[in-house]
Order: C-alpha cells, then structure tokens, then sequence
C-alpha cells in the first residue's frame, strides 16, 4: 500500500519494506499506543537515576574543589596553547627567530583567552 501526503509526495510503500522494517513499524504502533504509561516509568527511572547522581548539571562545587578543577583546565590549556606554536614554528619558516615565535605564541594566548570569554558569556 502507497501512503501519499498532501503535496502528492509517497511516503511510504509497505510493499518495499524488509520483514524487519515492518517489525519495528508493528512495535512503533503499539508503543504509541501505550506512550502514558512507558512515559511515567521512563520519568521514574529519571529521577531514581538523578538521586544517585554525585553531581548534576546544576551543582555548585565548593571553592577548593572548584580551584582545583580551575588549574588543571588551566594546565591543560596551557600545554596545548604552547604545543601549537612550537609545532607550526618550523612549518612557517621561524624556527630560529625567537621574537615571531614570541608574537605567535602570544597571539595564541590572546585568542584563547577571546574564546574563553565568549564561552563564558555567550555559551
């Protein structure tokens, strides 16, 4: 059978479908049929699963453990920011010369720093 909607396009054809296609269209029927009670077990599990959580999207870690999280972040930025202009410095023909590295890695740092900024405050 050939469903067509409104515009004139098919949208399906059951006589295309595998055995399985048609399989997982009989189980996507009944679970619409039974969508409450599957929902209220689903929302249930949530919860049991969100208590046992440590930590949640919406948790505030004290202050020790926030600096501590801070200045591995920060060690962690810091060797890649450092790493990227000692990689490329050959590649763009600076390797002896200590002042471009110099701008380069500053540079680098000025745009991490930018793009922290706007995480921050944008998202």
């Amino acid at each position: 059978m050939v469903k067509i909607d409104t515009t004139g396009t098919v949208v399906e054809n059951e006589l295309t479908l595998s055995k399985e296609e048609k399989a997982y269209k009989s189980v996507d029927i009944e679970m619409k049929e039974s969508t409450e009670p599957a929902t209220k077990a689903l929302e249930e599990d949530y919860m049991i699963q969100r208590r046992q959580m440590k930590y949640t999207v919406d948790h505030q870690p004290n202050w020790g453990l926030s600096f501590l999280l801070g200045f591995q972040q920060y060690m962690i930025m810091f060797s890649g920011t450092v790493a990227i202009p000692v990689i490329l410095a050959p590649t763009l023909c600076i390797k002896d010369n200590i002042i471009a590295k110099g701008q380069l890695l500053n540079t680098m740092f000025v745009v991490c720093g930018v793009s922290t900024l706007l995480q921050i405050f944008l998202g």
